[in-house]
């Protein structure tokens, strides 16, 4: 039996409204997933960065805060940063220093392109979880920093694999200086007496212990370590 020309035109206005409820539907897909488009177009962006929470420099009148990344990111492979007695712990890629006083303000570095691994305050508070209410606050005088720079491996990441820099300053962020340059490994950071600091380390040509003048900057004392043999990393 043949089918009149009106059945088949009905046929097909049904085929083509499916497929067009189906179009529409992707469509809708696409807008209401943005992410799925945005990492494909952003992956070799870098990634978002905030200004976190100020928090007080004890002793001083100074704050700090941390710029670090929001989220995850495939640019570059961050790990959170270590702080000795405040902060958030986030993926710092710069600090901000605040006089409560003037209101005078500065960054670390000019630009957000580093990588913090470490970050230490010295003199380095008590660790004592008790009553601390009578305790006498210490100020805070230096700030010991374990830095990334570039991606020195050339790898596409920038952590603890990249050759690093061991930086001080004063309180306030003034006086940077990187003490120490291609630091393969960090072990140990400690003010064995006021105002020096020591540092155990491994350089390509070996591992070290250095002792670090703060008020001058200055390092006063390298010792190597002892051969360790070849199956030590």
């Amino acid at each position: 039996m043949t089918k009149s020309p009106w059945a088949k035109f009905f046929l097909y206005s049904i085929i083509l409204a499916v497929l067009g409820i189906f179009f529409l539907s992707y469509l809708f897909y696409l807008g209401g997933n943005p992410t799925a488009e945005s990492v494909a177009v952003n992956s070799d962006a870098p990634p978002e960065l905030v200004l976190g929470n100020f928090y007080p420099i004890a002793g001083t009148s100074y704050y700090l805060a941390e710029i670090y990344n929001d989220r995850p990111s495939s640019y570059l492979d961050y790990e959170s940063a270590r702080w000795s007695s405040f902060g958030t712990a986030g993926q710092t890629r710069n600090l901000v220093f605040l006089d409560g006083k003037t209101l005078a303000s500065r960054k670390l570095f000019d630009a957000n392109n580093s990588f913090l691994l470490s970050i230490v305050l010295f003199p380095e508070t008590s660790s004592n979880q008790g009553d601390q209410s009578d305790q006498e606050i210490v100020p805070v005088q230096w700030f010991v920093y374990y830095v990334v720079h570039h991606d020195s491996n050339q790898d596409g990441l920038l952590n603890q694999n990249d050759l690093s820099v061991l930086a001080i300053s004063d309180y306030n962020g003034l006086r940077y200086k990187e003490v120490i340059k291609d630091l393969l490994d960090l072990y140990e950071l400690t003010m064995p007496e006021e105002g020096r600091l020591l540092v155990i380390y491994k350089l390509s040509g070996g591992r070290y212990a250095s002792l670090i003048d703060m008020q001058t900057q200055e390092i006063i004392l390298t010792q190597p370590l002892p051969e360790l043999g070849a199956e030590v990393e």
